[in-house]
């Protein structure tokens, strides 16, 4: 076959525009810092990006809905921590109030001092997280899920859950529910205290000492569970954090670019650039000499 002037010609522009795509697209890697940047690039790795992205943005969802959980929850514990706390507190002054050498007088000062503890326990239990009411069920815009009235504690809030996914199988209930802590007992204990209490009732202080350390004993394992769930939380947002972790490893793997590499490969590219020209200008002027 017979090489024309023009085949050298076509031939020579061809490959002065095959090294500029080269050179462009090492000028891409260098700017993305990306290996692949299309499918074109690398299909299998690209597809392969495009899952590790998937994951890791999932995860970041994940890793959002758990540690707003830990949160609330954190905030559970510490409202049934002093719950707690109080509980005990009521527990020993009951304790102390049913010793028959106390009079009438002593036991009103119990009384009060019971009654000091019941307002703070319900303002602890109507707590807040980011102004949302943590004992209200999902109804968290009522402000005073347990009202005191005199010495009855009455709860408005709800009973239901408030669920968040935290993995792509597991959707959890954050909250503690007023009507738990209800159960528990204390309040209604506090309540038949502080009546006997006032009433210098003997018998009947005597028999709600067993109601206050039922009582007690509840709170302290509605405590202990919360606590527990807190735990299970942050081995959740331990493990998504080292999945996520993984995940960015496999995407430098098959994405990042090494920008010393780079530079060296553009520099070659730019000579071979720069050849390329220089060869299509002299053939152009060969050409341009024949009609001459």
């Amino acid at each position: 076959m017979r090489i024309t002037q023009s085949m050298m010609t076509r031939q020579t522009i061809q490959r002065v525009f095959i090294n500029r795509d080269i050179m462009y697209q090492t000028h891409e890697r260098i700017s993305t810092g990306k290996k692949v940047n299309r499918p074109s690039d690398d299909a299998t790795a690209y597809a392969r990006i495009a899952r590790y992205e998937k994951s890791y943005q999932r995860n970041l969802q994940y890793l959002s809905n758990v540690q707003y959980s830990r949160n609330w929850v954190n905030e559970t514990s510490v409202a049934l921590d002093k719950l707690q706390d109080y509980a005990s507190q009521a527990k020993a002054i009951a304790l102390k109030a049913v010793d028959a050498s106390n009079d009438d007088d002593s036991r009103q000062v119990y009384a009060r001092q019971l009654r000091g503890i019941l307002e703070e326990s319900v303002s602890t239990v109507n707590a807040k997280y980011l102004d949302k009411s943590l004992f209200a069920g999902t109804n968290t815009k009522n402000s005073t899920p347990f009202v005191l009235n005199d010495l009855t504690v009455t709860y408005t809030g709800n009973d239901e859950k408030i669920k968040r996914r935290l993995a792509e199988d597991m959707v959890s209930e954050i909250n503690t529910t007023g009507q738990r802590v209800m159960d528990t007992g204390f309040f209604q204990a506090m309540e038949t205290m502080i009546t006997a209490l006032e009433a210098n009732d003997i018998p009947a202080i005597e028999d709600t000492i067993d109601d206050m350390q039922t009582a007690y004993d509840a709170v302290l394992n509605l405590s202990g569970e919360v606590g527990s769930f807190h735990n299970s939380l942050s081995l959740i947002e331990n493990r998504l954090k080292d999945a996520n972790m993984k995940l960015e490893e496999y995407l430098a793997d098959d994405q990042d670019v090494v920008l010393e590499e780079e530079f060296v490969r553009l520099e070659s590219e730019q000579t071979a650039y720069q050849a390329a020209m220089q060869s299509a200008a002299k053939i152009m002027r060969l050409n341009i000499l024949n009609y001459v």
